[in-house]
């Protein structure tokens, strides 16, 4: 059972999440690219540095972070159809694709971390994972790694993707896209009634439940896409959470990634963040590359597979997939299947080629 929060804490929560919901607006009224979770970022992200001290750090229980997370694996798992399913076999060049992509940007962050940023090899190694941020964390400080820089590298790296993915569509085609043009999730297709929302609760309880037995890598949020993928296509429900939900969730989920700031210097973060921009921008530029090669092979376009391989979280980058007319589905398999591969063959080549040669 949950411990339960004591005044203060409750206090620091409230604060947190107020902040994250008026960042977010502000980042509406600005059009920024998924103004919702970044903007909660942002808010979060500045009162933990430049008011150290001041209610914090937040105590922000993981079960609310999951129970939130789960919403968004239940709206990313209604989009799975029998028609986008067929074409699965068609995606195979991607996979092994995205292998290459996984193993080169991991290597190539860890040496530009390692040789740039003098970090040791574990804080290296980890915090250039490109994807699997709660697992890598974990990996990291049990190898030995800075917690606090791995942390920070992660969700910086998050953060600029979100930013910068959108950012590179309008200079390479001169179209504004995501929530800079307008763009909103709308579920409002199908219509929805009370029992159909009490299934979709349900489906996302039951699928967290699944991914934490089974030990799923984020298993909090694939549990849910895989048991709501497998829902819709069984044709039980058709609905999808409400936009109030969604925007809920993007603004808690924001906010506690931005209260895990709490307790970084200042010149800390400023380094992490040249570096992160130096790792984070090759690996934006090798899925490009990847992207190019791979367009005439499969028929999809040069850009959604920059979306399918950017290293900006299951969560974060699905979510901005749908804000710019991306596959959903094309782009969270790959995803899923990138995050696997950040938190199973990439430690078992740290373990094999840096800690058994001494970094």
């Amino acid at each position: 059972m949950p411990a339960l929060l004591t005044g203060r804490e409750a206090a620091s929560l409230f604060l947190c999440i107020a902040l994250g919901a008026a960042g977010g607006w502000v980042f509406t009224r600005i059009g920024s690219p998924m103004p919702w979770m970044l903007g909660a970022i942002t808010a979060n992200a500045l009162w933990c540095i430049l008011l150290p001290g001041r209610l914090n750090p937040v105590r922000f229980p993981e079960w609310l972070r999951n129970s939130f997370v789960v919403i968004i694996g239940v709206m990313i798992g209604g989009m799975f159809t029998p028609e986008l399913l067929g074409r699965l076999p068609d995606w195979w060049p991607g996979v092994v694709a995205l292998f290459l992509y996984t193993v080169s940007a991991q290597v190539g962050g860890y040496a530009l971390l390692r040789r740039v940023g003098g970090y040791d090899a574990p804080t290296a190694w980890f915090g250039a994972a490109p994807g699997g941020l709660i697992e890598n964390i974990m990996l990291g400080e049990a190898a030995g790694g800075d917690v606090k820089t791995i942390s920070a590298l992660h969700f910086l790296r998050i953060v600029f993707v979100i930013a910068m993915v959108p950012l590179g569509f309008l200079v390479l085609t001169g179209e504004v896209v995501g929530s800079a043009a307008g763009v909103t999730f709308d579920p409002a297709h199908v219509a929805a009634n009370g029992a159909d929302y009490a299934l979709l609760i349900g489906v996302g309880a039951l699928g967290w439940m699944i991914g934490k037995r089974l030990g799923i890598p984020a298993g909090h949020i694939i549990g849910p896409i895989l048991l709501s993928g497998a829902t819709h296509l069984s044709g039980v429900v058709e609905a999808q959470p409400p936009a109030f939900a969604v925007i809920a969730a993007q603004v808690v989920i924001g906010s506690s990634l931005g209260a895990r700031f709490a307790g970084l210097t200042r010149a800390a973060l400023v380094a992490a963040a040249r570096l992160t921009a130096l790792t984070a921008s090759g690996a934006l530029l090798l899925a490009f590359g990847f992207g190019a090669m791979l367009a005439p092979l499969t028929g999809e376009r040069p850009e959604v597979y920059v979306m399918a391989f950017a290293p900006g979280g299951v969560i974060e980058m699905s979510l901005v997939a749908l804000t710019i007319g991306a596959n959903p589905v094309f782009v969270t398999t790959h995803h899923i299947l990138r995050i696997l591969l950040t938190v199973s063959v990439t430690p078992a080549l740290y373990r094999r080629f840096v800690e058994g040669r001494g970094g």
